[in-house]
């Protein structure tokens, strides 16, 4: 697991640091200044810390010199320990901001190895003498560290609560749906975010205005029963930001708690600067309901927009094609397909509707069915219908939605060449 990973990393380099910097801790602490490990200098490797520890930066890039140290450890040891210290520091606050950032499968497991990692900083600088730390800045970092373990600490108890209630999420009728989807609506609105709904919501109501129909046969077709949105943010401080304030105004409208993830993997994390993408809400009582939202960014010239990426070094986005909700398309989705918005009926109101909503669907699904018009038999409960009484009750729905100035999914039947296929 991701915090397997973590801990035999922050253990490893614990193991180096005590095996050498405990014996050699007050050695060539005047000439520390001067030494030249690979391509940098000790002065200049303390100076671009110093200036990530008073950044609002959340992971710093050594560039391979934290490598370079290793290499030459015998060296580091007897010359300059202070710098693999402040090194093995650096690297702890790394691995702590990456798990925080990263997929939260345990939350007592997260929290227990943050708290360990925090220990093993604080016994290792203990080591040292503090006249040798001086110009070092340690305990910025040290700081960082503290203040990581304590948000870890306050998401793993959120994210508990988040969890267990997810383990019995009961049933949910068309009229409780309709007031949980008021809630998000009024809160994203009030807050003044871009948003439209997306995958099986969006799919809901286009088709029917709602998370279920009854249709001409009498049959019940429940579509939905979460609600999968997308939210505009402008960064990862922007969702911090954007997901405290949604869980603020959805918690004083009866709902649980929300909690942050990101939908990039452990594998992948490592390699592209990723974010916390995702916001699961919840809410228990009277009855269940899970907010499913993700996150995007625009694109600096506004023509596309992505979930995940990286400024290069010439200030262009990079953003990794196999990683996140748009993955299927590469990463990225056009503009056009967004905007201008149209609208969705959405129970006895109306809500943002992406342009070409057939676009971002077959964007997002995470299969290659190409009729979404028209529901597969399975999905509907004690149906016995024909494809002529189906389309009949669709077509039927679909004009009252575009009559109501709603976009309807009537308008994608043709995408289902073989309808015997959905039977």
């Amino acid at each position: 697991s991701s915090f397997v990973f973590v801990w035999m990393h922050v253990v490893a380099v614990a193991w180096f640091l005590f095996a050498g910097v405990l014996v050699n801790s007050t050695s060539g602490e005047a000439a520390c200044s001067n030494v030249v490990i690979g391509p940098v200098s000790s002065l200049q490797w303390r100076s671009h810390v110093e200036r990530f520890a008073s950044s609002s930066a959340e992971v710093l890039e050594d560039d391979g010199f934290w490598a370079t140290i290793r290499q030459h450890a015998q060296q580091v040891l007897e010359l300059c320990p202070q710098l693999l210290l402040v090194s093995m520091l650096l690297s702890v606050q790394n691995s702590l901001a990456r798990v925080y950032r990263g997929t939260t499968e345990s939350p007592r497991e997260l929290l227990r190895h943050a708290q360990e990692i925090a220990r093993a900083a604080n016994d290792i600088q203990g080591g040292m003498r503090v006249g040798a730390l001086a110009d070092w800045p340690v305990s910025q970092l040290q700081e960082r560290i503290h203040s990581l373990v304590g948000r870890l600490h306050g998401e793993a108890a959120t994210a508990q609560r988040v969890w267990t209630a997810m383990e019995q999420p009961g049933t949910v009728s068309e009229e409780q749906y309709s007031r949980a989807f008021s809630d998000v609506a009024a809160t994203l609105q009030g807050l003044g975010l871009e948003w439209w709904p997306c995958r099986g919501t969006l799919i809901a109501l286009l088709r029917y205005g709602s998370s279920e129909a009854t249709l001409p046969d009498g049959s019940r077709h429940v579509v939905e029963r979460d609600i999968d949105v997308m939210i505009k943010v402008d960064g990862a401080k922007n969702h911090a930001w954007v997901a405290r304030q949604i869980e603020f105004e959805l918690q004083s409208r009866g709902w649980l708690g929300c909690f942050a993830k990101t939908s990039a993997t452990w594998e992948q994390e490592p390699k592209w600067e990723t974010r916390k993408d995702l916001l699961y809400c919840i809410r228990s009582e009277p009855y269940f309901m899970l907010l499913d939202a993700s996150t995007y960014l625009y694109s600096d010239d506004g023509s596309e927009i992505f979930v995940h990426g990286h400024r290069t070094q010439n200030g262009t986005w990079f953003v990794p094609p196999n990683v996140g909700p748009l993955s299927r398309v590469g990463g990225v989705l056009p503009t056009r397909a967004l905007r201008p918005f149209q609208k969705c009926q959405a129970f006895q109101g109306s809500c943002p509707c992406p342009r070409q909503p057939d676009v971002t669907l077959h964007a997002m699904l995470l299969s290659d069915w190409n009729c979404i018009a028209l529901p597969p038999v399975s999905s509907i409960v004690g149906s016995n219908m024909s494809v002529v009484h189906l389309l009949e009750g669709l077509h039927e729905r679909g004009a009252a939605i575009e009559r109501n100035g709603c976009v309807s999914m009537m308008r994608y039947v043709g995408q289902c060449r073989l309808l015997a296929d959905v039977f």
